[in-house]
């Protein structure tokens, strides 16, 4: 495990860079007020957190850099947020909060508002033309939480993994294009995958699977 101190010292971004991609990913043409759309801002300082503050000049509301985005109500500085982003998916809640020295609770806050937000933007996909629909196998349960005793493991058989045995079952489905679209299920069966095939496609499409028996017919 890397130190917090070491993490901070050398892992982290430099927080002005963060704050200027984000100017940069939100506002291309200029800074624009996020209550009006206003590009008439007076600048009025900078936040604790760095965030450049600005008036806007016709709603006259106050607005800062983070206004309006996931980073707005977290106490952590931008430059945990933005690494936390990038970690995520490859490291635990927990080994995440002890690399920043922070209270797990907190950084799970901040990872479930991550994807609650991707789920939201991934639901409004639909997929088009031809589709291949495929499985994988997550192996979930409490990774990285330390247990009063040895967890039992499951898919002690040979075969597909189930929800129940600790490795669920994840649904993809991709666009040739290369859009996909992920599901997690309790069960694959032959009815649910034409019932989610139904809410990702838009128009008609051809579909492209393996020889699993659940996409016959």
């Amino acid at each position: 495990m890397i130190e917090p101190s070491i993490v901070k010292e050398v892992f982290l971004p430099n927080r002005e860079s963060c704050l200027e991609y984000l100017r940069k990913l939100r506002w291309p043409d200029g800074v624009r007020c996020p209550h009006c759309g206003s590009s008439r801002l007076h600048g009025d300082g900078y936040t604790e957190k760095g965030a450049a503050k600005y008036h806007c000049l016709n709603c006259h509301e106050y607005l800062n850099d983070l206004t309006k985005t996931i980073f707005e109500h977290h106490k952590f500085p931008i430059e945990e947020m933005f690494y936390i982003l990038k970690e995520m998916e490859n490291k635990s809640t927990l080994q995440i909060s002890k690399e920043l020295g922070r209270k797990y609770d907190s950084v799970l806050a901040f990872v479930r508002e991550v994807q609650e937000i991707a789920e939201k933007i991934e639901g409004e996909i639909s997929l088009k033309d031809l589709v291949e629909i495929d499985e994988i196998y997550i192996t979930a349960g409490e990774k990285g939480i330390k247990q009063d005793r040895p967890r039992r493991r499951g898919l002690r058989r040979r075969g597909r993994g189930t929800y129940e045995g600790d490795k669920p079952p994840v649904q993809t489905f991709t666009e040739r294009r290369g859009k996909t679209r992920f599901f997690v299920k309790r069960k694959l069966s032959r009815d649910d995958t034409k019932k989610t095939l139904k809410t990702v496609a838009e128009g008609e499409i051809r579909v492209n699977t393996d020889e699993y028996s659940i996409y016959e017919g």
